[in-house]
């Protein structure tokens, strides 16, 4: 939705919770989103909305097959 706000559907619960990192858990691994001054506006049973001064980048990490 931009460089200040994302909408992330399916999440999972938080993982982390930085000012300039927000780690949630998905179905299948984790997704980061960094940036400056991040807060997590809303979260509901399946969907996040994130915003910030700054949104650099959302990277999806998978868990490592063992």
């Amino acid at each position: 939705m931009g460089r200040t706000c994302v909408l992330v559907e399916g999440q999972r619960g938080v993982v982390e919770l930085e000012a300039a990192r927000i780690r949630l858990r998905t179905r299948d691994g984790v997704l980061s989103i960094t940036g400056d001054a991040l807060c997590l506006k809303e979260l509901s049973a399946d969907a996040a909305m994130i915003t910030g001064g700054r949104i650099d980048m959302a990277a999806y990490e998978r868990p490592e097959l063992r």
